[in-house]
């Protein structure tokens, strides 16, 4: 059911100067006490990833990638999730996707993309960082030059990519469109996330790579911002889809022309 996926997706992208700002489409108070403490929940269970980036204005509007990648002794740096944020859309943003840790030791790599050349380039050409230690999936980073290369060593895919080829989307061009990809499996695991600030093509195709696992079953839930407040509202007043499909060794192409099917 759509609105499931939209809800479990609903405090992405949280502006935290405001906590009504940038893209809520639920209140804090419908998720709980809110952020948990970095030292909360247990390693053994599926976890919610939180990151909350201070002070990040000299990469406003650039593409940034935050990967959740598996760090046990036994998990060999695995990709189990993936969030593309294309661009940054303030200097202070918090990102929530919601059970995207599975159980184990994970780490938290994310870079912002400097050089504006759409791809990870070690430091100093692009800004990178690793955050580590915190139980509960919950991270709070202020800018600072102390940049690491988070290709070294590279996170591994699990699988293929999620391809969502978009046709025939004139009505949003200009809007500000998301991506969110579940596994369905039962655990509800957000795998993926994009957030595109503005559609500038009718046909478009965003990629997300390496999070998807052969013969497993994923749902992707979208929507284009067509009333421009920067937050989900549901239809008529944003359009909104979902789409579900298996996976294979490659990942999972949809295709999609856009309908007032919502």
């Amino acid at each position: 059911m759509i609105t499931r996926h939209f809800v479990r997706a609903s405090v992405l992208a949280l502006g935290m100067t405001s906590l009504a700002g940038c893209t809520v489409l639920a209140d804090l108070d419908d998720f709980g006490p809110g952020i948990p403490a970095c030292d909360e929940g247990a390693e053994n269970e599926i976890r919610d990833l939180w990151l909350v980036l201070d002070a990040m204005g000299m990469h406003q509007f650039q593409r940034t990638e935050v990967r959740v990648v598996a760090d046990g002794a036994d998990d060999n740096d695995f990709l189990v999730a993936l969030a593309i944020i294309d661009g940054l859309p303030s200097a202070d943003y918090t990102l929530f996707m919601p059970r995207a840790i599975p159980s184990g030791a994970h780490r938290v790599d994310f870079f912002a993309d400097l050089n504006r050349n759409g791809r990870y380039d070690p430091p100093s050409a692009d800004h990178a960082w690793s955050l580590s230690g915190c139980v509960s999936g919950a991270y709070r980073f202020t800018h600072d030059p102390a940049f690491v290369d988070i290709d070294d060593p590279a996170p591994r895919p699990v699988g293929g990519d999620l391809t969502l080829r978009l046709t025939h989307f004139a009505p949003h061009l200009g809007d500000l469109m998301e991506v969110f990809v579940y596994a369905d499996d039962g655990s509800d695991r957000m795998v993926g996330y994009y957030r595109l600030a503005e559609l500038s093509t009718e046909d478009a195709t965003l990629i997300i790579p390496g999070v998807l696992e052969p013969q497993a079953d994923y749902s992707v839930a979208f929507y284009a911002d067509l009333s421009g407040n920067k937050r989900y509202d549901p239809p008529e007043v944003d359009h909104a889809w979902l789409l579900q499909g298996t996976a294979d060794a490659s990942g999972l192409a949809l295709e999609f022309m856009h309908t007032l099917q919502f």
